[in-house]
Parts: C-alpha cells; sequence; structure tokens
C-alpha cells in the first residue's frame, strides 16, 4: 500500500500518513469508506485523493476521544463521502484548530 500512495507523490514522504490514514479510516468507519478513498477508478491515487484522506484520518484523530465521536463515524459510513469531507470534516477540522470542543447529535 506504502509503494501504491508513493505514486502520486514524488519522493514518497507522505505515503506513511496515508496509509495511517488508510487504517484508521477502516477500523473507525469501515472497510468500503477507506476503500473508496484509497482505490480509484484509474488505479492511480492523486494528490488530492491523499490530502483527503490525511485530512480525514486527521480529523478522526482529533475526534477519537469526544463524545459523539461514533456518531460522527455513522455520519461517514452513511453518506456521499465527497459532499461529507467537503461540508461536515473541513468545518470540524477548523473548530478544532481554533480550540472548539466538538459534539455530534443524532441526526433526527
Amino acid at each position: 500500500m506504502r509503494a501504491h500512495a508513493a505514486t502520486f507523490l514524488e519522493d514518497g514522504f507522505d505515503a506513511p500518513y496515508v496509509a495511517a490514514a488508510y487504517y484508521l479510516i477502516r477500523r473507525l468507519i469501515s472497510q468500503p469508506v477507506a476503500d473508496k478513498y484509497f482505490v480509484r477508478k484509474s488505479g492511480l491515487m492523486t494528490g488530492r485523493d491523499g490530502s483527503r484522506m490525511v485530512s480525514l484520518g486527521e480529523t478522526l484523530f482529533e475526534l477519537r476521544s469526544t463524545p459523539g465521536v461514533l456518531e460522527f463515524c455513522a455520519r461517514i459510513r452513511t453518506n456521499d463521502q465527497t459532499i461529507f469531507y467537503a461540508n461536515e470534516a473541513y468545518a470540524t477540522r477548523l473548530f478544532i484548530d481554533h480550540g472548539f470542543r466538538i459534539r455530534a447529535l443524532v441526526e433526527s
């Protein structure tokens, strides 16, 4: 997997981060979701794909001990990951980076 992740990076420096994000997404959400990020239709991962995966992995890592992390993961598992990433994950990262505490509520 590291070799595959390195195909979109010139020196492969970030490949371990992509691999770590893949395993974290697979463990907390599901393998199909992780594979959706990692396995591309063209067979090649782009820098954008890797960046999205690493950002989602960082967000999950930051949320790992917060109340509602299971709800957060359930939303990712059941919604379109592209829409999710663009809205909820990015906003969550901004709030966390600025010292806010995040609490996810069950959708109704």
